[in-house]
This record gives structure tokens, sequence and C-alpha cells, in this order.
């Protein structure tokens, strides 16, 4: 790894280890959280909703395939730390 990878070059990576199609969806999901739980602090009841939605945009990257899935993963990781991601899911 000695530069970070484009998303061209992650989706080329992912083709390349040859990945399961729900290798990264546990991945996606944590992005998806972390991401709301970095948005919300206000009461209880918005960091449910923003959750629920964070699920349902995990659960959209994770059914659109695997482009969809590093385009999320690039977004809140960067690709650096998508690469390491794709990397320990192979």
């Amino acid at each position: 790894m000695d530069s970070i990878l484009s998303i061209s070059e992650l989706e080329d990576l992912v083709r390349e280890l040859d990945l399961a199609d729900d290798a990264l969806d546990e991945a996606v999901y944590e992005a998806a959280n972390s991401r709301a739980a970095s948005r919300v602090n206000a009461a209880e009841a918005a960091y449910d909703n923003a959750h629920e939605d964070a699920d349902t945009i995990a659960s959209n990257a994770n059914n659109g395939g695997h482009s969809d899935q590093i385009q999320l993963l690039a977004r809140v990781y960067g690709p650096a730390e998508t690469e390491l991601i794709i990397r320990q899911a192979a």
C-alpha cells in the first residue's frame, strides 16, 4: 500500500480478490452507523431515527453491490481505510 487507491482502483481490488457479494456488508453497516452516531448529539429519538436511516442507507448500499459499498465506505473512512477493509474481507 504505497499510495491511496482511487474508487476505481478499489473496485478493481474487489474483483482481483474475488470478494463474495456479502463480504463488505458488515463493514458498510458499521460505516453508516458510525457516520450517524457522529451526527447525533440530541435526544434519544433523534439518535434512533438516525440509526434507522443509517441502516436503510447501508442496506441500499449492500443491495447495490460492491461499487455502492465501496462508495459508502470511502465516503466514511476514506480510500486508504477502505482498502484495508476490503483486504480484511478477503
